[in-house]
């Protein structure tokens, strides 16, 4: 038997989730039920995660009834065939509530709304003052101290990020799942002309919602229209990673990328970036942030980095008398 793990979205607290799989791993084989966007989790996830079952909830926004059917039905027969030995709702959402239900599975834990209670056998409460990563822990229950995310780059995402040559690329990626919590294009080009005057090699990432915008930054090097494999390949080429609050800087921090995050809704201490280096900056709104401040950060990072770099050159007698 296996653990069912239910998260849909998104891709920032997939990546967040993992620690906590790694743990519940040691009990089992692991099933995680996620959007169809999602899928190539799997392969990014170092063996973690044994099998992805997707559902494809754009269907469901659109609304187009007979595709939406098709996914419910596909999903109900899955779940009659499969007994878990346990089913763990990280989103609870009414939705999940009725998929924890339906589950064939001696334990079934979340942490529900009280009308959706009925759907549990354990529930624990949710506490959204702590970061995300502990909130994924405690409905888990998985008590040992958590790691950082880690992903693993397959070949075939390695080979896609040949293409862009160089040790001084820094990526920027300017999409958003909220319009709210993007930082102007007007402001990331401007960015991007100014590390490019300091000698590095900006690699802008545009996202599904942004391709509107290729055309903008067609002076620089682009990631686009790729999966989540590819992605991570060219994130790991970075030397910083430069984001909104959004998935692909949590990719950057799991893959030992040095991330800027910049936050309009969001805060550090729930939902940042569980990278090693790492700066953030918070305005509301998000385009109130100025490019300079920005580049102080970048220049702060560059300086650890930097520092770092010294230290590992160092004989280890002089590291040892520091």
């Amino acid at each position: 038997m296996a653990i069912l793990a239910i998260r849909f979205s998104g891709l920032g607290d997939l990546v967040m989730l993992l620690p906590t799989l790694k743990e519940l791993k040691k009990e089992s084989e692991i099933i995680l039920l996620t959007d169809s966007s999602n899928a190539k989790i799997q392969e990014l996830s170092c063996g973690i995660i044994d099998e992805v079952w997707t559902i494809d909830r754009e269907v469901f926004r659109q609304k187009r009834i007979l595709k939406a059917l098709k996914e419910i039905i596909s999903l109900y027969k899955r779940l009659k065939k499969h007994r878990f030995e346990k089913v763990i709702d990280f989103h609870n959402f009414g939705e999940t509530a009725l998929i924890t239900r339906l589950a064939k599975a001696p334990v079934k834990i979340g942490a529900p709304k009280p009308k959706y209670k009925k759907s549990y056998t354990h529930t624990v409460p949710k506490d959204n003052t702590i970061h995300r990563s502990k909130l994924f822990a405690s409905i888990a229950g998985v008590k040992n101290p958590l790691e950082h995310p880690k992903l693993c780059v397959p070949t075939r995402g390695k080979e896609y990020a040949k293409r862009f040559e160089g040790s001084n690329i820094v990526g920027l990626n300017i999409g958003s799942t909220q319009e709210s919590r993007r930082w102007s294009e007007e402001k990331f080009l401007e960015l991007a002309r100014r590390l490019r005057s300091t000698g590095h090699r900006p690699l802008i990432f545009i996202g599904p919602k942004e391709r509107h915008l290729v055309g903008y930054f067609v002076e620089f090097d682009q990631v686009k229209g790729v999966d989540l494999v590819e992605l991570a390949g060219a994130i790991e080429r970075c030397k910083i990673f430069i984001s909104n609050d959004t998935g692909p800087v949590h990719m950057a921090a799991a893959l030992g990328v040095p991330t800027i995050t910049l936050f309009s809704t969001g805060d550090d201490y729930e939902v940042g970036a569980l990278a090693k280096k790492k700066r953030f900056i918070k305005k509301i709104p998000i385009n109130d942030i100025d490019v300079d401040e920005v580049m102080d950060l970048f220049e702060e990072l560059i300086k650890d980095e930097e520092s770092q770099d010294s230290q590992d050159r160092a004989p280890d007698s002089a590291r040892t008398s520091r």
